[in-house]
């Protein structure tokens, strides 16, 4: 069930997902053909294109079968902007006028292994790419341990996207210990 304020909330943040990922792959192909060295500035826009643009596809194969709940607000007005880290004794700028401030959020329940899977390839093409680009000569070592990372950051989003298995609670936020109400109850931890 996809209710219409979670789906404006999802499209929202999918078409900024997807807008910032084709420029970030933009970018490392104008990179790509424009310098004759290698680059590291080639591997950073490449790797978050990619995050980017997995982040869109993880988030297509989850809806169909997902559920979701979200809200989304906005609100017209007088709206306020305030710069609140100075430079070099700078003063804060204040800018007051009309305006409108949206915010959004949406969450969706994953009842499919396809977003994890997606995301599983998706970190697997990227290492591949990296360890090519690496062994062309088109990227440094920065830039190789820099795909790396981010392939790496991909994979375990794609272990955190997968659905609990039967019988199985769902995995508590960090920062929240598994076994504390046990212990409380008098169980074993």
């Amino acid at each position: 069930m996809i209710r219409k304020s979670g789906l404006s909330a999802v499209l929202i943040v999918g078409s900024m997902f997807t807008a910032i990922g084709i420029g970030l792959v933009w970018g490392a192909v104008y990179v790509l053909s424009h310098e004759r060295g290698p680059s590291t500035g080639l591997m950073v826009l490449l790797a978050f294109g990619w995050m980017s643009l997995a982040m869109v596809v993880s988030i297509a194969l989850a809806l169909p079968n997902g559920q979701m709940s979200g809200k989304t607000s906005r609100r017209v007005g007088v709206v306020t902007v305030q710069t609140n880290a100075p430079l070099n004794g700078q003063l804060a700028t204040t800018i007051t006028g009309p305006g409108a401030e949206v915010a959004g959020e949406a969450d969706i329940t994953v009842r499919s292994r396809a977003p994890a899977v997606s995301l599983y390839l998706s970190g697997a093409g990227l290492t591949a790419t990296t360890i090519y680009l690496y062994v062309i000569g088109r990227t440094t070592l920065i830039g190789l341990g820099t795909g790396i990372m981010m392939a790496y950051c991909i994979a375990n989003w794609g272990k955190q996207a997968e659905p609990p298995r039967l019988g199985e609670a769902r995995r508590r936020p960090l920062g929240f210990p598994a076994q504390a109400g046990a212990r409380r109850r008098g169980g074993t931890g």
